[in-house]
Order: structure tokens, then sequence, then C-alpha cells
């Protein structure tokens, strides 16, 4: 019974593993539309296959540095979650994406 305790503890964890790895935009794209997300903008193309090397999300508005170190803030989002990403691309070099959620909290 042990057994199959562990092994279902490991299946779950399995299974709620978020993807951070994309081979092309779509799947990247399709990810965060399955999340509940609306792509307000990126910045600087990445080359495929790319990562996520981090994310944040907050409420009404976010801000960050763009890759070449330009700060940037989203505001003017009441209600909505905002989400940041970076990604990292195959050749070493980073993009970023702003999303907010398609519907307000």
């Amino acid at each position: 019974m042990r057994t199959w305790f562990l092994l279902l503890l490991v299946m779950l964890a399995m299974c709620s593993k978020r993807q951070t790895e994309f081979a092309n935009f779509k799947e990247f794209q399709d990810a965060q539309t399955e999340a509940g997300y609306v792509r307000v903008a990126s910045f600087e193309p990445v080359k495929w296959p790319a990562k996520i090397v981090e994310e944040r999300t907050a409420d009404d508005e976010i801000s960050f540095h763009r890759p070449n170190g330009t700060p940037h803030k989203y505001a003017g989002y009441d209600g909505y979650t905002l989400k940041f990403i970076r990604l990292r691309g195959a050749d070493g070099e980073e993009a970023v994406c702003v999303y907010r959620s398609k519907s307000k909290r």
C-alpha cells in the first residue's frame, strides 16, 4: 500500500510540473493562453528553443527592466493580474514578454 501511495505522489508531482522550456513561440503563447493570460507586449526577439528564466506576477501594474537595461512600468490595468516573463533563447540572448489576465479579479 505504501508503494502505491509513493507512486501516486510522484505522478501528481510530475503532472503539476509547470512547463518552463518551449520549442517555439506558438508553444509558449499557447501555454500562456491556457493559463488565462493575454499578451500585452514583447521586447527583443528570442531564438527558439527558449526557457523561462524569470517570471513574476503583480496586481494592477508591473515594473521590470528590458534586457538592455531600460526600465519599464505597465500601469492602468486596475483589476487585472499582470505577468512578466523573461526568456533566454538558444543563443543566450534574452527577451521579455508582458501579459495580463483575460478577466479582472
